[in-house]
């Protein structure tokens, strides 16, 4: 495995390019955050306002917020890994009736996947992780490079 932090930006990218493969079935919105506002103001630190998610994904007629964390961790996704606004954001699309959905990256050397994980799951999950083996059910097909 790479040595360098996890900064969420090469599953980002990942994600991105992704949806952009998908041509007209789908339409990725990105959502501005501190990273970009500090780019557009040459490095200045400036506080952005807190988004509810990464991304507003539409796919085959279907529209959700989707929100993008990457784990290097050798068992499990922790929960932790969510920001509070944006795990608070969840649950109030989700109770309503919206769609909120966590796209995860696990980092690893040989068995880079992703795993698209509803909010609700995590939202009533008893524990504050879940282990990559309780994730393969939400295992999804985006192309990834190994780390």
């Amino acid at each position: 495995m790479s040595s360098h932090t996890n900064t969420g930006a090469q599953a980002e990218d990942e994600f991105e390019r992704h949806w952009q493969s998908q041509g007209k079935a789908a339409h990725l919105l990105r959502f501005r955050d501190n990273k970009d506002i500090r780019g557009l103001n040459r490095g200045k630190a400036l506080a952005a306002f807190k988004q509810p998610s990464d991304y507003l994904l539409t796919h085959q007629g279907v529209t959700l917020y989707a929100e993008v964390k990457s784990s290097a961790h050798p068992t499990a996704f922790a929960f932790g890994l969510i920001a509070p606004y944006q795990l608070g954001s969840a649950e109030r699309i989700v109770v309503a009736g919206g769609r909120y959905d966590f796209f995860v990256r696990r980092l690893h050397p040989t068995e880079g996947r992703w795993f698209r994980l509803p909010a609700r799951v995590v939202l009533s999950h008893p524990r504050r992780s879940m282990s990559w083996t309780e994730l393969q059910p939400h295992a999804v097909e985006i192309p990834c490079r190994t780390t």
